[in-house]
């Protein structure tokens, strides 16, 4: 259980970063099949779906707190540089736009 605790510690300080499963792998000894599997199992998505989710969620939380950032510098942030795709992983998420959020946040003091 240990490893997977590494790898959501690894995620968490690094999901700003360009990271992979591969790299991670290496990185705890054990080759990135056996990690991906395992990850898998135990939190119920892939690393991947896990890395965007994790992603989303500090976006969101920047753009709460940071009306004033603009949705490119969010999706820049937390490792996106298409804010095309950005926006549109975020709406899957969260069912809203990027954009909403700031305005409900501009609103609604925080």
């Amino acid at each position: 259980g240990d490893l997977i605790q590494r790898v959501l510690n690894y995620v968490n300080m690094n999901y700003m970063n360009d990271i992979g499963i591969g790299q991670i792998a290496s990185d705890m000894d054990v080759t990135p099949n056996y990690l991906s599997s395992l990850f898998h199992k135990k939190m119920g998505k892939t690393f991947t779906k896990f890395l965007t989710y994790i992603r989303m969620v500090k976006a969101k939380e920047l753009l709460l707190t940071n009306p004033g950032l603009k949705v490119q510098e969010v999706a820049e942030q937390v490792g996106y540089y298409s804010t095309r795709h950005f926006t549109k992983l975020f709406l899957d998420h969260f069912d809203c736009y990027p954009s909403e959020l700031h305005q409900k946040s501009a609103t609604k003091q925080l």
